[in-house]
């Protein structure tokens, strides 16, 4: 059996459908049935109006030459017409309501709204002029006839016809056959509207839900097959083009630091040959921190990932001010950074890089540290020694002064250069200009 969530967009949609499709079904039944019910009525009150002319003229006729009300031949030759015309039997009333013919149908005297009925034909005749009254009596299928004459006499009397309405229920079971094949129409028109709505929306969302679960979780080989070429085939399309680069960012973090989060060593060598194989000019900064370990070992590791952050963020920060577009940041670990960037840029970063670490490195440090300028701490030989504040060393190798052929060269380049600049104290940068 289908099961369908309560809070799920086809169930919304088929609720809504199916509140659609009644409001729209009674709306169109209501308008078809009040029409064709007026219709319907109208038409039996012109047969019955057609009637009434002919026997109110029979009856014209009849009673021109009657000496009183109470010939009883006359009425029985308008019985006879009217019977002839496919009606019912014929009574004729005086207008204050006695009988002068015939038997009531129903065998029961004439009622008080009978008689004022009798009246009414009467008035109708007299202010205007109309030779017959109509009383529609559609719940028994009959209209009676009232046709008022004047005699000779003076006097006025009123005949009462019933007239068989044989055709209504035959009329009203065609106009309901018409309103449910309206209410069929609707509702295969609602059906194939939430069956179109549903291949072009609802199931198109559904395999995007599907597909971003799945990648919630570390499924990456998905793909969205819509071809649709309205704004959801264009975010499929988008879908698809972002899953790819979810993708490569995904491979490209393998290799990112945990810490810091910038490209590890795999990235910055496959950064730097991509330099080497455009033949472009460029320089590598390494820079890592000096008098690191006498720190870590008396604040702690937090502390260590603090600086560690810090030093990110100055060599970021350098990088976005002095660099550009080709300028990349990586992380070899711990606390070795490297900057991949145009030959033109380096010394500006570099002084970025040592002014925004000098200005902010005693930030790690206690009051006292601070202000003494150094720590007490242990070497690696376990003697207690006096370590300087952090500073930041900048080795920068290039293929600008000499040919670079991979990586291993600017990393060996840049291992020369290490060793150069940690003879110097406090923060500083050099870069080989060796020709060879």
């Amino acid at each position: 059996m289908l099961r369908i969530r309560r809070n799920s967009l086809s169930y919304k949609t088929a609720v809504l459908s199916i509140v659609l499709t009644v409001l729209l079904a009674s709306i169109f039944n209501f308008i078809i049935w009040e029409n064709q019910s007026d219709l319907i009525i109208r038409n039996q009150q012109l047969i019955a109006e057609n009637q009434s002319v002919r026997l109110a003229r029979s009856m014209t006729l009849l009673a021109a030459g009657l000496p009183g009300a109470d010939s009883v031949s006359v009425w029985r030759q308008l019985d006879s017409l009217s019977r002839k015309e496919g009606l019912q039997g014929v009574e004729v009333f005086y207008e204050d309501g006695r009988r002068l013919y015939g038997k009531p149908a129903d065998g029961k005297a004439l009622s008080d709204e009978g008689k004022l009925l009798l009246n009414r034909a009467v008035a109708k005749l007299e202010l205007e002029g109309k030779p017959f009254f109509h009383d529609l009596h559609f719940d028994q299928n009959r209209i009676d006839l009232y046709i008022p004459q004047a005699l000779p006499s003076g006097e006025v009397v009123v005949a009462k016809i019933p007239v068989a309405i044989a055709t209504l229920d035959e009329d009203r079971r065609v106009l309901l056959r018409l309103c449910l094949f309206v209410t069929a129409i609707v509702i295969a028109l609602q059906v194939a509207f939430v069956m179109f709505l549903r291949g072009i929306i609802i199931n198109p969302l559904a395999k995007l839900e599907d597909a971003t679960h799945r990648i919630s979780v570390g499924e990456f080989n998905q793909t969205i097959d819509i071809k649709q070429e309205d704004e959801i085939g264009h975010l499929a399309r988008s879908f698809n083009e972002m899953l790819l680069n979810l993708v490569r960012i995904r491979e490209e973090a393998k290799g990112s630091n945990p810490l810091t989060g910038l490209p590890g060593n795999n990235i910055i060598i496959k950064h730097i040959d991509g330099m080497i194989a455009a033949r472009r000019q460029f320089a590598v900064i390494y820079g890592d921190l000096d008098n690191f370990k006498a720190y870590n070992d008396k604040y702690g590791f937090s502390k260590g990932d603090d600086a560690i952050l810090y030093t990110r963020d100055c060599f970021q920060e350098a990088a976005r001010k002095f660099g550009n577009g080709d300028t990349f940041v990586g992380h070899e670990g711990g606390d070795d950074f490297v900057i991949v960037t145009p030959f033109e840029t380096w010394e500006g970063i570099c002084k970025g890089i040592v002014s925004a670490f000098d200005a902010g490195v005693r930030q790690f440090y206690n009051e006292a540290d601070a202000k003494q300028g150094f720590i007490d701490s242990m070497d690696r030989q376990g003697r207690r020694m006096r370590f300087p504040l952090m500073s930041i060393s900048l080795a920068v190798a290039s293929n600008h002064y000499r040919e670079v052929t991979d990586h291993r060269m600017v990393v060996q380049i840049a291992a020369e250069m290490k060793k150069y600049v940690k003879k110097s104290e406090g923060s500083c940068y050099a870069i080989d200009k060796r020709i060879n």
